[in-house]
C-alpha cells in the first residue's frame, strides 16, 4: 500500500502486489504492463512527460529522467489504523486506487478512504487488538496455547525447534509452560502437520558405509597437491 505523487502534485494510494526484487537499488517499482491492466491509460505526447491516468480520472505526470524513465514520489503507508481504514475502502468500493484529496500536502493528507471510514463509523479489528465481550482486557494464554502459537509462527517447526525456541522467552523462565504443558501439546498434535506433512520413518544417524569392499572396488583420491 503506497501514496505516490506525480510532478503535478496529483497524488493517490494504491494497493499492489509487487514481486520480491531484494537486488535492486531503488524499493518500489511498478511496471507499465500491470498498471494498464489495471484500467490505467499511459500517455506519451510528442516531447512531454509520460502520465498515468487511472480509471477513476486522476492524471499523475511522471518525472522524466535523461533515460526517459518515468519516476514517482512514493512512499509505504506503515500506520495499522489508517491502513485498515484503506483495506474498509478498498473493499468497500471494489478498487486499487483511492484519490488524495485535491491541494492536500504530502505529510497532511486527508484521503478520501478516512473520511469515508468515519462517515460509515466502520469497525476494523486489528490483529492482536480484539478483546472478549464486556472484558476490560484479553485472556492470557495457556502454556499448551503458547506452544502451539510459537509452533505456527516457527512455520510449524518440530516439537525440539518449538521448544528450543520458548525456553528463551519469558514466558518459559516464569513457569507459564511447564513439562506437562508439552505433553499436552504433543497429545493433542497440530491438525495442519498432520494433514500436510509427509509420514517417513526416521533416518539413522550413522551414514558412514561400514561393508567391506571387494578388491580394486574401492578409490581414495588424494587432493593434496
Amino acid at each position: 500500500m503506497h501514496e505516490r505523487f506525480g510532478s503535478n502534485n496529483e497524488g493517490e494510494i494504491v494497493l499492489r502486489r509487487l514481486k520480491h526484487t531484494p537486488n535492486l537499488s531503488i524499493t518500489t517499482v511498478y511496471d507499465e504492463p500491470t498498471e494498464n491492466e489495471l484500467g490505467y491509460d499511459i500517455k506519451w505526447p510528442a516531447k512531454q512527460p509520460r502520465s498515468l491516468t487511472s480509471p477513476a480520472g486522476t492524471e499523475l505526470t511522471l518525472i522524466m529522467s535523461s533515460k526517459k524513465l518515468g519516476w514517482l514520489k512514493v512512499r509505504p503507508v506503515t500506520d495499522e489504523v489508517r491502513m485498515a481504514k484503506l483495506l474498509n475502502e478498498f473493499m468497500r468500493t471494489g478498487t486499487t486506487a483511492i484519490k488524495v484529496a485535491a491541494g492536500s500536502k504530502e505529510g497532511e493528507m486527508q484521503d478520501n478512504a478516512n473520511a469515508a471510514a468515519d462517515t460509515l463509523n466502520q469497525v476494523t479489528v486489528l490483529p492482536g487488538t480484539a478483546t472478549p465481550t464486556n472484558m476490560n482486557r484479553k485472556p492470557k494464554l495457556t502454556g499448551v496455547e503458547l506452544l502451539r502459537k510459537q509452533h505456527v509462527i516457527d512455520g510449524h517447526a518440530g516439537l525440539s525447534r518449538t521448544i528450543q525456541t520458548m525456553a528463551i522467552s519469558p514466558a518459559f523462565k516464569k513457569g507459564v509452560i511447564t513439562k506437562a504443558d508439552i505433553e499436552q501439546f504433543v497429545r493433542e498434535g497440530c491438525g495442519a502437520c498432520e494433514s500436510a506433512k509427509m509420514k517417513r520413518r526416521p533416518f539413522g544417524r550413522n551414514l558412514t558405509d561400514v561393508s567391506k569392499s571387494h578388491p580394486g572396488k574401492r578409490w581414495v583420491g588424494d587432493h593434496g597437491g
